[in-house]
């Protein structure tokens, strides 16, 4: 029966991520330039395109503001069947071609949904799930992610030979499929498996502190730190903008029409490939050693994609190192930053303040996201990738100071090593990650 509800769990946590997948990437600048063809309401270029492309990163960033105090106040279970409901009635409602202030709507609350998706998923593998199979459920969700990015890719692909302009609402029916396969599954999710366990869990938290935690006290100031630090480094890499704009980026690469979307493919092909390659690893090595090795790689393949737009080559050979680079700049992404951003997150920050530091972690992310997609097509590419850099930089530094070694410790441990003042130590035995 427990086998039974994990591998539940687990396709509710693949369709999860699908979803969120395929709607973050079903807007991207060949889908744009086709509805406004259909519209002939606005320009395809300068600050309608940026934010319509940055749409569901905005409505990301306004679902995690409330996605605990809704998961709280209606449930986990009602949480997902609702707004994965949600979630499909607004990619549905994104095919009709109305006017780009309503496709800027649509996509917000549709991104604001998935959000609230994928911060209600994982509670559920953390408290249901084996405590051997936690971390492997914990790195999973970049996986599916970027798997669903990449068959939005291919459903792009295949619209961009169409020659009707309609068939632009094909990007958003993937969208709308794993949402509604959320909403089908999560009926038979159960809101607490085990009672007495989740007694412990609330009785464990009141005995951490009999008053509100304050975040901003000298105790969590390691955890203060780290949260303002860890959502701009997954983000700063700019991995986003250049998926986002990848038909742009690489439109003249391929001597074919259809060059920026097979470059788009190439890359989120490459990305997925080595998110299943890592998959393994997040579990056989240490996490520093994986996150820095991630933004090392990541810094050097942004100074060398910074030379290479400053200096005079032939435009072809540019192109070809530029998707060269950017496919082993999506490597490193790979190694740590991808798998690694939940993970990590869930570990470091203490059992009575995860939901504040996270809440933190998680809306710098989106920030970060926002503001690099934003900026990348209204500023020159070297100036994008100094952006970057600057980001991945100084979030690295201050990571590599204050970011401990999580893997095969205890949360109790770990505890310990986060905040500055010696606590009582609480058994948390049960609800370790590693």
């Amino acid at each position: 029966m427990k086998s039974n509800y994990t591998i539940l769990i687990f396709f509710v946590y693949l369709c999860g991520g699908m979803a969120r997948g395929t709607v973050v990437n079903s807007l991207t600048s060949v889908i744009i330039t086709m509805y406004s063809k259909l519209t002939n309401n606005f320009s395809t270029t300068g600050y309608i395109m940026a934010f319509l492309a940055t749409s569901t990163l905005i409505g990301s960033m306004l679902g995690s503001f409330i996605a605990t105090k809704i998961i709280l106040k209606i449930g986990r279970k009602n949480s997902l069947i609702w707004f994965s409901f949600l979630a499909m009635i607004t990619n549905l409602s994104s095919m009709i071609p109305v006017h780009w202030i309503y496709l800027i709507v649509m996509k917000m609350i549709t991104g604001s949904c998935t959000s609230i998706l994928i911060t209600t998923i994982p509670m559920l593998f953390s408290e249901f799930v084996a405590p051997h199979l936690r971390g492997i459920f914990a790195s999973l969700i970049s996986l599916f992610i970027t798997t669903g990015v990449l068959f939005s890719a291919l459903t792009e692909f295949w619209i961009v030979h169409s020659s009707n302009n309609k068939i632009f609402c094909v990007s958003f029916i993937p969208g709308a499929v794993f949402s509604a396969l959320v909403m089908i599954q999560s009926f038979w999710v159960k809101e607490q498996i085990n009672e007495k366990q989740s007694t412990n869990l609330v009785n464990t938290i009141q005995t951490l502190s009999t008053e509100k935690p304050d975040i901003l006290s000298k105790k969590y100031r390691k955890c203060l730190i780290l949260a303002i630090a860890i959502g701009p480094s997954q983000a700063g890499c700019g991995m986003n903008p250049v998926v986002q704009y990848a038909s742009i980026t690489f439109a003249h690469i391929f001597n074919s029409p259809y060059s920026g979307t097979l470059g788009q493919v190439l890359i989120i092909s490459v990305n997925t490939v080595f998110a299943l390659i890592m998959l393994p690893f997040v579990r056989k090595i240490r996490r520093r050693v994986l996150w820095f090795t991630s933004i090392f790689g990541s810094i050097v393949c942004l100074i060398c994609e910074l030379i290479l737009e400053l200096i005079t080559i032939p435009e072809t050979t540019r192109q070809l190192l530029k998707i060269i680079l950017t496919g082993l700049c999506l490597v490193f992404f790979c190694i740590g930053l991808a798998p690694l951003f939940i993970v990590i997150q869930a570990e470091i920050f203490p059992l009575e303040v995860k939901t504040q530091f996270m809440n933190i972690s998680m809306s710098l992310s989106w920030i970060s996201y926002i503001t690099t997609t934003q900026f990348y097509p209204l500023i020159p590419y070297w100036c994008s990738y100094i952006m970057f850099i600057t980001i991945e930089t100084v979030c690295g530094l201050v990571m590599f100071k204050y970011l401990p070694e999580t893997f095969n410790k205890t949360l109790n441990e770990i505890r310990q090593l986060m905040l500055i003042e010696d606590t009582p130590k609480v058994n948390l035995k049960e609800t370790n990650l590693c």
